[in-house]
């Protein structure tokens, strides 16, 4: 049986909001504490100016010679192969692979790329509060995927939410309410269970 997204998916439940008209008061109280996804569209480019140059040779020069570690899952198999970046950005542009790997990395967290961009206030969270020597994670990714690269359906780690920011290209992001009584989700006419 295909997966139908629009009989379960209510699309209603995700907004739009301009971001330099939000408060994080307004912003908790209607998606924070709610659960409920919301969509900012071109925002990323006034909380990172400069952003626009953030291209595959951007990433090559400054973060090309770092290792990180990609993954796909085949069949319900977990594959890992470690990629030095530069060579990942090369697999993006030229694999053939049916379901290519998927790399993130935060080799950017202790660099000064860590400062080109300002996280909104609404995103801030408790535990970015804490004073860096206390925090055992830095919850800061970047995410590289080639045509086609998906994550298992999943719950953010300590079940929090996250802000995502598509710098190129184009990312689908599927949201399962509570309400929505699913679990499970077909792909390749297999079901990856949550």
């Amino acid at each position: 049986m295909e997966f139908d997204l629009k009989r379960v998916l209510d699309f209603e439940k995700v907004r739009e909001e301009r971001s330099e008209l939000l408060s994080s008061n307004y912003f908790n109280a209607h998606y924070t504490y709610s659960s409920v996804p919301v969509i900012f569209r071109g925002s990323f480019n006034k909380w990172a100016p400069g952003s626009e140059k953030w291209n595959h040779e951007f990433f090559k020069e400054n973060f090309g010679h770092e290792f990180a570690f990609a993954k796909r899952t085949i069949d319900g198999k977990e594959e890992k192969k470690e990629f030095l970046i530069a060579d990942y950005l090369d697999y993006m542009n030229y694999n053939q692979d049916e379901i290519p790997f998927y790399l993130n990395t935060q080799c950017h967290v202790d660099k000064p790329f860590k400062k080109a961009y300002q996280v909104p206030d609404f995103f801030n969270c408790w535990y970015g509060a804490w004073p860096s020597d206390n925090r055992k994670y830095d919850l800061s990714w970047l995410y590289f995927g080639a045509k086609g690269t998906f994550s298992k359906l999943h719950i953010d780690v300590w079940n929090s939410s996250a802000w995502n920011a598509v710098i190129t290209g184009k990312k689908l992001w599927l949201f399962f309410f509570k309400d929505s009584g699913r679990s499970d989700l077909q792909r390749n006419g297999k079901s990856i269970q949550s």
